[in-house]
């Protein structure tokens, strides 16, 4: 029989959250520190990918579009694909500023706060009341 286990096994407890302790402090303060390099890392990827996004909708846009007013289709043509383009996920809505305050034409989601200064013509994040926005503006 083993009269000096629970001792021992005592011991060595010890011995192990002098390691365990300092070692987990380490990693909480690493952690913490790290937490917002990681936070600014993903919302520099994200807005790029909505940039990217927003290009290729653009240019994906610009002949129809173009179409649609030279032909002077009637705004609900424009709306509706508008609001078909606002299916993806990560878009939220689209407009289109002619010169004016308000866009010309939007797809129902546009929201009535926001008008065609939104982001002084640059990227942008913006807050509304559903939440913050990325707002891209293309030429």
């Amino acid at each position: 029989m083993d009269k000096g286990g629970p001792v021992l096994r005592l011991r060595s407890f010890r011995l192990s959250l002098r390691f365990v302790l300092p070692l987990t402090l380490v990693l909480a303060l690493c952690a913490y520190a790290v937490v917002p390099l990681v936070d600014s890392l993903t919302l520099r990827w994200f807005v790029r990918d909505l940039d990217v996004r927003s290009q290729l909708l653009a240019t994906a846009l610009r002949d129809p579009l173009l179409d649609h007013l030279s032909n002077a289709a009637d705004t609900q043509t424009i709306t509706a694909l508008f609001n078909r383009v606002v299916q993806d996920e990560r878009l939220y809505a689209v407009g289109l500023c002619t010169g004016g305050a308000r866009p010309a034409y939007h797809s129902t989601t546009f929201p009535d706060s926001m008008d065609c200064s939104a982001g002084n013509g640059a990227n942008a994040l913006v807050a509304l009341p559903q939440g913050r926005v990325h707002v891209a503006a293309t030429a």
